[in-house]
């Protein structure tokens, strides 16, 4: 089990709210990467990366700061890293923050392999 630091736990919490409010009930919101890594180790980590799986990850970063607005919370731009396969970026990517911490958001993946 991973404790998460008070200030995580506000950030999951109004990720969920979010959620509520812009009725995305039917939206999964998985935690990935680094951060879930450095939790398992111990340490610190600022940044957190999410994966969904109905929206865009633009789409949620506008759901939650329409939640923090509402709810007169500091709210951050978006900045959207597009799709690039070209350059190996496979999937479009929105960072922003959440609580002081910097939040990037991308679409569930899913791999496929052949048969070899």
């Amino acid at each position: 089990m991973l404790t998460l630091t008070p200030q995580e736990a506000q950030i999951f919490d109004t990720v969920r709210a979010a959620l509520r409010e812009a009725r995305l009930t039917d939206t999964v919101v998985r935690v990935a990467g680094g951060w879930v890594r450095d939790k398992i180790l111990q340490r610190n980590s600022h940044d957190i990366d999410l994966v969904v799986n109905n929206i865009t990850g633009q789409a949620l970063a506008q759901a939650v700061n329409h939640y923090l607005q509402q709810t007169g919370q500091q709210t951050s731009s978006v900045f959207v890293v597009p799709e690039n396969p070209k350059k190996y970026k496979h999937l479009e990517t929105a960072t922003f923050r959440i609580h002081g911490h910097d939040v990037d958001v991308t679409h569930l993946r899913t791999e496929t392999y052949g048969k070899n």
